[in-house]
């Protein structure tokens, strides 16, 4: 694709609408962190690391935070 078509593709969506208060964000960031922080000192806390109790919760995290 060339440059003209994205041009012509950008121009022809609308903008984005932002509906929340920079102080939302940043409540929602913390809480995200918070969870993140949570989540990996469980992983990081088990004694016998295996796949079924690090690596396939890791991967469960990863792509629900990818979604």
């Amino acid at each position: 694709m060339s440059q003209t078509d994205l041009e012509t593709i950008a121009s022809n969506l609308p903008l984005p609408q932002w509906t929340q208060t920079p102080q939302e964000i940043l409540a929602e960031a913390k809480e995200l962190i918070a969870k993140d922080k949570a989540f990996y000192d469980k992983i990081a806390a088990i004694e016998e690391p295996t796949v079924e109790n690090v690596l396939i919760p890791s991967t469960d995290t990863y792509l629900q935070t990818r979604r």
